[in-house]
């Protein structure tokens, strides 16, 4: 099967979902706990494992009797989280936020550590310090093969870590940051005049996956 036809298939699975309110330095995963969950592999296997994403890299983890371990995305087509997607690029591992014929608009999800170490301290404490001592089971030891109970257990203990999000334009194994500078540094110097005069005929929202969609099918008939 191609790259469409799982991400078709993906899409459809419906499913109970979670999205964590509060992820923490402690617990920098983008749902409240592991959830099932499908790899679907290149050449049409697929593996059932109960899976989180890291919000560190957009990493694959999963459970492996109570351990968690990060998933070798090398083989993947698509992962199917509940009823949401992902497609493994530039690294990362992307959610898919829209999808037609032409390709699919995925966004990068990754926690604002930097941000997070700027956590003012209580009773005089300096920022620093108390940053520190939030993040050290993070900086320390990771969630790598790490029990998964235990690590659930510590998620309060962090501090509070917002998302960044980034938008990406995925095509036949192409991917371009949904930015129009990045748009435009892709395209070749004709198809750079083509993107200039077609921008002026379509109003895009850069950050409505909708929207983005409309680049996709621009970047699939010019280079």
């Amino acid at each position: 099967m191609n790259m469409k036809r799982f991400v078709t298939i993906a899409l459809l699975l419906a499913g109970a979902y979670a999205m964590a309110q509060n992820p923490t330095t402690t617990w920098p995963y983008l749902y409240d706990n592991f959830k099932p969950g499908v790899i679907y592999l290149q050449g049409g296997a697929k593996s059932e494992v109960m899976m989180n994403v890291h919000l560190r890299h957009d990493q694959l983890h999963f459970i492996d009797n109570d351990l968690v371990k990060q998933a070798d995305l090398s083989n993947t087509l698509i992962v199917s989280i509940g009823a949401d997607s992902f497609i493994p690029s530039g690294g990362e591992l992307r959610k898919i936020v829209a999808q037609d014929d032409n390709g699919v608009v995925a966004v990068s999800l990754i926690g604002d550590f930097a941000a997070s170490q700027e956590t003012g301290g209580a009773y005089g404490a300096s920022s620093e310090s108390a940053s520190t001592r939030k993040l050290s089971s993070y900086d320390a030891n990771g969630q790598v093969n790490r029990n998964h109970m235990l690590l659930l257990q510590e998620k309060e203990n962090g501090a509070d870590l917002n998302i960044i999000t980034t938008y990406y334009l995925i095509r036949s194994g192409d991917c371009v940051k949904a930015t129009r500078k990045d748009v435009s540094a892709s395209l070749s110097e004709e198809g750079q005049a083509a993107f200039k005069a077609w921008l002026k005929q379509n109003k895009i929202k850069w950050k409505d996956p909708q929207s983005l969609l409309k680049v996709v099918g621009f970047l699939s008939e010019n280079k």
